[in-house]
């Protein structure tokens, strides 16, 4: 009889659960864990550059610049593929039609004819001591000065006065202002830079690789020139240089380590020489172009770019 009872209550506790429906579970949840993947574990470089800005430019000059890249990770850091990037401005002088070079406070005569009165009276004209004459110059950059010369004695004195005093010389300085500037440098120009096919740069500069005395033209073993990256709103470029090898922890490379001026540069007019270092783990690329090109989207399309 309690055999019986104990099974029709277990087949009531069924029944029950199977109509309301409702399950018990014991549960719990465990701490969080965060596991990060990290790419390029260890990538550590550094950009070398050396250069003394005391160092002397003139036609046929050798200056000492070296370009490179080291790997700077410890042991058992990653392996890179590394580029290194070239900005060159040079400053060539605005001439005015006449070959003048021109300069802030000077104008022609069309100039100044075409400002209103107002804009005019802030100019003189250059009458004399000057190559500039005809032209015209700011009023506050030009300084005169007055003077009394006594022919009555020899040699004859010359003393300074005011103008409302007895003068019979005028003497005028002329201040010209800042030279005025074009930076033009276009991406054709690059290659015949970095490969010393041509002295270019308007014929100013090659960039060279080796050591005093036995420089080489272009830059040195396993970098490349590949192209330039898009022009910025001023218009310059950057010229992409990429180490084809993988550095090791420690592994150092310059891209070149001299910039020549040509013999027959004359003038030598301002130019300047900005770099910037990029590198990226070696592994999971085949090539430092696909890796570079992957991790930095700046340096493309340089790095599939014709030059």
């Amino acid at each position: 009889m309690k055999k019986k009872l104990v099974i029709a209550l277990s087949l009531l506790v069924v029944v029950a659960i199977a109509v309301g429906g409702t399950l018990a579970y014991f549960s719990m949840s465990t701490d969080e864990v965060e596991n990060v993947f990290t790419v390029g574990k260890n990538v550590k470089v550094t950009l070398v550059d050396i250069f003394n800005p005391n160092s002397p430019v003139y036609p046929g000059a050798d200056i000492a610049k070296e370009v490179g890249i080291e790997n700077t990770a410890e042991a058992g850091g990653s392996s890179l593929y590394a580029a290194i990037t070239a900005e060159f401005k040079y400053q060539a002088p605005a001439t005015y039609p006449d070959g003048k070079l021109k300069y802030s406070n000077i104008i022609t005569a069309d100039d100044y004819a075409a400002l209103d009165a107002a804009a005019q009276a802030g100019y003189k004209k250059i009458t004399e001591d000057s190559e500039y004459i005809g032209y015209y110059i700011k009023a506050d950059a030009v300084t005169t000065k007055y003077y009394f010369v006594d022919d009555s004695v020899t040699p004859p004195t010359e003393t300074e006065v005011t103008a409302a005093d007895t003068y019979n010389k005028v003497k005028a300085t002329y201040d010209a202002g800042e030279p005025q500037f074009d930076a033009e440098f276009t991406p054709a120009n690059y290659q015949a830079v970095v490969d010393g096919t041509s002295d270019a740069l308007f014929d100013i500069i090659k960039l060279q690789h080796g050591t005093a005395g036995a420089f080489v033209d272009g830059l040195a073993d396993g970098w490349t020139y590949v192209g330039n990256t898009a022009a910025d709103a001023d218009g310059f470029y950057k010229a992409v240089f990429v180490y084809s090898e993988a550095l090791a922890p420690t592994d150092y490379s310059a891209v070149f380590t001299n910039v020549h001026v040509d013999e027959n540069a004359d003038p030598v007019f301002p130019f300047v020489i900005t770099v910037k270092g990029y590198a990226v783990q070696t592994a999971g690329f085949s090539s430092a172009e696909e890796a570079l090109g992957a991790a930095f989207s700046s340096l493309v399309p340089p790095l599939t770019a014709t030059p």
